[in-house]
């Protein structure tokens, strides 16, 4: 994907003084804010390449959205419908194990896709134990405890297509294809058996069959996908240790994003904030309107045959070729670029910002100064502090227009006070009261407690508020947050109105610190800033290596 690169790019130093009055900032958990580092799949020791697609899956979550399509052996090729139509092909294939005849081929088939550069979905519409395979059967109405009865018929039915499908599974498994698998779709609306009992047997199914597919048959290649009908309820959820991602589906013929089926998603897991898939879809929703309304899916997955060919061709090409949505050439090397070893930080595009281009301003009656080196910045700031209403201080700009992931080297920073700071700040303005995002480091460790780390990221959402912070529960910052000059790295994302904060020791590296969504205009100013946190005595912070990727 090329970016669009906008004709004016904001890059500012900011020297921001922040009131304390003797007293820490206190953590804050704000509500549509998260700070998290990678989350773990549920599965023990998963293998290299779900492990990197998972990551993939999260880093992307909030920004794009990965174009999909089911799949079926019958009817159309739909993939190849898409690229006739729209000159892409889809990021996702998904797929569905409940023909027996055609699972072979379409393990094959998921194989390929991997090798190609895509991601398999697959889903299994079972046929209720005894009752044979296809997808009216699986709407058929049995007594579920019977299937955890020895002697049984449908203990020995049930019994023998888990096999069956671990077997596929395991062929995709040895030939390192990580999958997002999808079983027992659409639980709570009592449309297929595994729902008709209620919420309990259930999760005794889902359960029975992870302990199974994991413990016994160490299918560690699986990210398991739960997925909801629109109202998704914890009353049907497994639980955390059985679950990687949530994801809805629906059944309406229209581009709306679905707003409240993504919320309630999104309540599931409040805590473990999983990316949420449009699982099933009968029409591709707006992205404009999943952007505007916040409701960014990770992917959407199109119902097959009928339902794709009834889309018109105009939205069908304008939605594949949206900047924001990811096709299969889209698609990075994702062993290579978040593995373990290989994680790193992935841009469209970018470029070196000279600190020549960077303007002088100054807030403060203070004064501050910044000095272009060989190949560093250096500022030199004092400032009186604030009550967190309003900000006072020094800055370099520039303007910038649109989404942008901007990243910077801190070198040093002298330690005037616990809370001297300096870091990558986007705002609105230059009002001392302005509206900003704001990710900061501090010359120590623990300027609030143990669990911060050496950074935090603020925030003011109107004009003149009171400024609020997010820092990281003690149990998930993993000394991942800590600052260690000169090999400290800091890096703000803007996608939409989500802003997303990392830190990294080697500019390789790189550990999520926070996710904030905030109403910011297209055009904000961005840069760096720092505080001495002292009426009278200069701090200096110096910076080197500025990148910038802007579409």
């Amino acid at each position: 994907m090329n970016p669009i690169i906008k004709l004016t790019l904001v890059l500012f130093v900011l020297v921001l003084p922040f009131l304390l009055n003797g007293k820490d900032y206190p953590d804050s958990q704000i509500p549509k804010s998260t700070s998290f580092v990678f989350k773990q799949l549920v599965t023990p020791n998963p293998t290299i390449e779900a492990e990197a697609l998972y990551r993939y899956l999260q880093t992307i979550s909030g920004e794009k959205i990965l174009s999909g399509q089911m799949c079926t052996p019958q009817g159309i090729n739909e993939t190849e419908f898409i690229y006739n139509v729209t000159g892409k092909q889809p990021a996702l294939r998904g797929t569905d194990l409940m023909y027996e005849s055609s699972n072979n081929s379409e393990i094959n088939k998921a194989i390929n896709w991997w090798k190609q550069g895509g991601i398999s979905l697959i889903m299994w519409s079972w046929g209720a134990p005894t009752h044979g395979h296809d997808y009216e059967n699986s709407r058929k109405e049995i007594n579920i405890e019977r299937c955890f009865q020895e002697g049984t018929a449908e203990y020995k039915s049930f019994w023998q297509e888990l096999d069956s499908k671990a077997n596929s599974l395991e062929k995709l498994r040895d030939a390192n294809v990580p999958v997002l698998w999808c079983p027992f779709h659409e639980p709570n609306n009592n449309s297929f058996w595994w729902g008709k009992k209620g919420p309990g047997q259930f999760k005794k199914l889902w359960q029975t069959m992870f302990n199974y597919f994991v413990q016994e048959r160490d299918l560690n290649n699986l990210i398991w996908v739960q997925c909801f009908s629109e109202s998704a309820t914890s009353d049907w959820f497994p639980g955390d240790a059985y679950v990687d991602i949530i994801g809805a589906g629906s059944y309406d013929y229209d581009t709306n994003p679905h707003q409240k089926m993504f919320e309630n998603a999104q309540k599931i897991m409040p805590e473990e904030n999983p990316p949420l898939a449009y699982n099933l879809c009968t029409l591709i929703p707006s992205v404009d309107e999943c952007r505007k309304t916040g409701t960014m899916w990770c992917w959407w997955m199109q119902r097959p045959t009928s339902n794709l060919e009834k889309i018109e061709h105009e939205y069908l090409f304008e939605t594949y070729n949206h900047k924001l949505v990811v096709t299969l050439s889209d698609v990075p090397e994702i062993v290579k670029d978040y593995s373990t070893e290989g994680l790193k930080r992935v841009y469209y595009s970018g470029s070196i910002l000279s600190f020549s281009d960077l303007k002088g301003y100054n807030f403060s009656s203070k004064s501050g100064n910044h000095t272009e080196k060989d190949d560093h910045l250096e500022v030199a700031a004092k400032g009186e502090s604030i009550d967190g209403k309003k900000d006072d201080g020094y800055f370099i700009f520039k303007q910038m227009d649109g989404d942008f992931d901007i990243s910077v080297q801190v070198v040093s920073l002298a330690p005037v006070h616990l809370r001297t700071l300096a870091g990558i700040m986007a705002r609105v303005d230059l009002s001392k009261s302005s509206p900003h995002a704001f990710f900061r480091i501090f010359p120590k460790n623990s300027p609030n407690n143990s669990s911060t780390g050496g950074c935090e990221f603020s925030f003011r959402e109107k004009k003149g508020k009171q400024l609020q912070v997010i820092s990281p529960a003690p149990q998930i910052s993993g000394g991942k947050f800590k600052v260690e000059f000169p090999n400290t790295w800091i890096r703000l994302k803007r996608r939409g109105n989500l802003f997303k904060s990392y830190i990294s020791h080697d500019d390789i590296h790189w550990y999520m610190y926070s996710v904030h969504k905030q109403e910011m205009p297209e055009k904000l100013l961005v840069g760096l800033a720092v505080s001495s946190n002292n009426a009278n005595k200069n701090t200096t912070a110096e910076f080197k290596s500025i990148n910038v990727t802007w579409e």
